[in-house]
């Protein structure tokens, strides 16, 4: 059997007896050896190209140490912050010896079920949801009826870690008044026009006053929903945007900012503002969502919500591993460019805001 031959062969390696390889590889409770001992043994195990028999585990029913973290729509797999979490949290997972299987839910819920059900027949035995995705709550039932544990980064289930995205977007639009008043716009698809977004959340938090209706008339400007599954969504989002800036403009000429749901949607708008004929709009202030490298050195300053990916991964990690009661929230950062009037490098100005209910300011120049 290739297992045992590949445990002789690092016990060979390592010096250390086949029993204390297997306890170390198969994290034993009951083993005592130092951590310099695991590392070496992981090391050896790393070089010599060991795997762990799931199908042996599974039989004898003995922990796989193994955990999905699944997207809740494709889109997310093109999102550049998205795959830094994923890669942040596949990390860590490593260093404490588990495996990860990655994948990607579709719009269907009963296909979404069964790919949970595989994943279980696998040996997993911890999920990360990212986002929320069809059929959620089926999902929820099937993991807690294996009596495994389950964290998501969505309040839509029992136990999240949230990117505090409501407290960005807040913090954009309550920058945005100070700046504009009430003479700004929100580009969105026509799906993100619902009572539950997000971004109308603050909206509503930035103006007590209005009602829903108000906050969609005032400060919503959507175009047709991009497709659940494209086949380049980061080309046709920036696109659709793009038309969808120009048709702004050209109802509202003066509009002094314009928000965007996240930074995709920012790039293709302003390159709509850096077209021939359009220099006397390339003071409109831009937003978008995420804080992705390409908004970092556009030709235009735009200002983004940056999340703290570190302390997600961290806490995301940690809980997956538990089923104790978690609601935690890591608060995003808002940066805010600005031209710079000197030839310093980057040509923006910057002040990053933290995103916290109290709004405490900090400056970055």
């Amino acid at each position: 059997m290739a297992g045992k031959n590949s445990l002789k062969q690092i016990a060979e390696k390592t010096g250390l007896a086949i029993s204390t390889v297997s306890q170390i590889l198969n994290g034993r409770a009951y083993n005592y050896s130092s951590e310099s001992t695991k590392l070496r043994v992981i090391q050896a195990a790393q070089e010599l190209g060991y795997q762990t028999n799931f199908g042996y585990k599974l039989m004898k029913g003995l922990k796989t140490k193994t955990v999905a973290i699944l997207n809740s729509m494709p889109q997310m797999n093109t999102e550049e912050y998205v795959l830094e979490l994923i890669m942040r949290m596949i990390s860590e997972f490593d260093q404490l010896g588990y495996s990860a299987y990655c994948s990607t839910f579709s719009n269907d819920p009963e296909k979404n079920l069964e790919k949970i059900r595989t994943l279980i027949g696998r040996g997993v035995e911890h999920f990360v949801l990212l986002g929320c995705p069809y059929g959620h709550e089926a999902i929820i039932n099937e993991i807690e009826k294996n009596e495994l544990s389950l964290i998501s980064n969505s309040g839509n289930f029992e136990r999240w870690v949230s990117n505090g995205a409501v407290y960005g977007a807040t913090a954009i639009f309550r920058h945005l008044k100070e700046q504009t008043g009430d003479n700004f716009k929100l580009i969105c698809q026509a799906k993100d026009v619902v009572s539950d977004c997000s971004r109308l959340q603050s909206l509503q938090q930035v103006f007590p006053h209005l009602t829903l209706e108000q906050i969609i008339a005032d400060f919503v400007f959507s175009f047709p929903d991009i497709e659940f599954e494209v086949e380049d969504y980061l080309r046709l989002a920036g696109q659709k945007s793009y038309n969808a800036t120009r048709e702004l403009l050209r109802q509202f000429p003066k509009i002094g900012a314009i928000a965007y749901m996240n930074d995709v949607f920012a790039i293709g708008g302003g390159c709509c503002l850096l077209e021939n004929g359009n220099e006397h709009f390339r003071k409109i202030l831009l937003y978008g969502f995420n804080n992705d490298h390409t908004v970092w050195n556009f030709p235009l300053p735009i200002s983004s919500v940056g999340f703290c990916l570190g302390k997600q991964a961290e806490l995301l990690v940690r809980h997956a591993l538990l089923k104790t009661p978690c609601r935690e929230i890591v608060y995003p950062k808002l940066h805010v460019r600005t031209v710079n009037s000197g030839p310093a490098y980057p040509h923006w100005d910057e002040t990053i805001i933290n995103c916290t209910p109290q709004e405490e300011k900090s400056q970055l120049k």
